[in-house]
Order: structure tokens, then C-alpha cells, then sequence
């Protein structure tokens, strides 16, 4: 598959939804395995099934389990990136990440690149749980204080209770969804994370494991011209043939 230039939102949603994929059923497995060695006795149960009996949870094991549900996401991300500029979800997608010189990202870049995503919706994330809990205690008083006086306002107070966890859910994608909207605008298709880490997504042949040392350039399928840096250029794509 040969592709020319950057790799837009549409491209990169999909990439993430394959990850997510991958990750869940990652941690399926992991469930399975621990529930099947507790069942036949290899393993102790899990500490959930610990604490609901009653019982201490505390053993290497579980620290084990505890590193791994903790440590899985990041290391994913972290080490695929760094080792292949690709997790499975862009290898599948043909798309790779690179530092905006055309150079591979090394392990520490990968880990910061990471760490802005993180950092950034858990902060965007918390503000709006935290904005509509203050919203939702306001206005949960008044309804209470004219309740005692209007009995009918009970049923608008048990509504509103509703109308905040739907509004929950439905602004939960908001942070990633602040974080990537930059990408289909953008030029260079960056998102805000990868303006802030200095990182282009761009389109490049499919390939499995195909890695060179990390920190090193590499030649995509079709290589965007990566405008020198701080000139605030956006290079043109070009068709098959070489022209605009």
C-alpha cells in the first residue's frame, strides 16, 4: 500500500478503535487465565473475589496482577511507538509516527508523547466531572429547599439526577476528542499532543515488526517533504506522479 503525506483524524480513530481492541482483549485473556488457574487451584482468587469473601489479598501474586492491569496500557504504547513508531492499530492502518524531521521516536520521546495524552484529558477530564458535580450540587439544593414547599419539584429533582449522569456520559469523549479534532484541520494533520511532542502521523506501507534502531530516520512509502524545522511551513503532498 503506498500512501502519500499525513495521516488525517478518520485514519488515526480507526487505528485507536483496532489498539483498544487489542488491549481489551488483552486483558480478557488475562482475566481468563487468572479465573481458570484460581478454579483449578494454581492460582489464589482475585482480589476482588478476595475482599467480597472477606479475606487478606495481599501476596506477590497480586502484586504481579496489580503490575500488569497498571502497566499493560503503557507499555504498549510506549514500547511499540518507540520500537516500531507503530502500535498494532497503526501497522494494520498503515501509519507510523515520527518526530517532525522525518526521525523515529525513541523510547523516551514515545513515553512523553504518552504522558501528554494522559496528562492532558485526565486534567481536561476531571475539570468537567468536577464542573457538573458543583453544577449538580447547586441545583440539587435549590430543587431540595423548593421541593419542601412544592412537592412536584421531587420529580424534577429525581430527573435531573438523570440528566447529569447522561451528560457524564455523553461529555466523557470530550478531552480526546479536543486532543485529536486539531487533526482534521491541521495541515500537517497534528493533533494537539503531537504539537506539544513535536510528532507527525503520516501514511507509510504496512509492514509487521519492521523496525530500525530507535532514534533513526526511515523511509515512509511515500515521504512527505518535512519543512525545515521552525519555519512553520506545511509541506504539499504530492500525487504519483510528482506533481501537487
Amino acid at each position: 500500500m503506498h500512501q502519500n503525506g499525513y495521516a488525517g483524524f478518520w485514519i488515526r480513530a480507526a487505528a485507536r478503535i483496532i489498539d483498544i481492541f487489542a488491549i481489551l482483549v488483552v486483558y480478557w485473556l488475562f482475566y481468563l487465565a487468572n479465573k481458570l488457574g484460581a478454579v483449578a487451584g494454581f492460582l489464589p482468587p482475585l482480589p476482588v473475589e478476595q475482599a467480597q469473601a472477606g479475606e487478606g489479598f495481599a501476596s506477590i501474586i497480586n502484586v504481579i496482577r496489580g503490575f500488569f492491569v497498571l502497566g499493560f496500557i503503557p507499555f504498549y504504547f510506549v514500547w511499540l511507538h518507540g520500537t516500531y513508531g507503530q502500535t498494532f492499530g497503526k501497522m494494520a492502518m498503515g501509519i507510523r509516527i515520527v518526530n517532525v524531521d522525518g526521525s523515529r521516536l525513541t523510547y523516551w520521546q514515545a513515553f512523553r508523547r504518552w504522558m501528554v495524552e494522559i496528562v492532558f484529558g485526565s486534567v481536561l477530564g476531571a475539570f468537567l466531572l468536577i464542573t457538573l458535580g458543583l453544577l449538580w450540587m447547586v441545583l440539587n439544593f435549590v430543587l431540595g429547599k423548593i421541593a419542601s414547599f412544592i412537592s412536584i419539584v421531587r420529580y424534577l429533582q429525581d430527573a435531573f439526577e438523570w440528566v447529569v449522569g447522561l451528560a457524564i456520559i455523553l461529555l466523557a469523549p470530550i478531552p480526546i476528542a479536543i486532543m485529536y479534532a486539531p487533526a482534521a484541520f491541521d495541515p500537517r494533520k497534528q493533533g494537539l499532543h503531537d504539537r506539544i511532542c513535536h510528532t507527525l502521523v503520516i501514511r507509510h506501507e504496512r509492514q509487521i515488526c519492521g523496525s530500525a534502531p530507535s532514534g533513526e530516520a526511515f523511509a515512509p512509502a511515500s515521504e512527505p517533504d518535512f519543512p525545515p524545522a521552525g519555519s512553520g511551513e506545511a509541506p504539499l503532498d504530492k500525487g504519483p506522479e510528482g506533481g501537487v
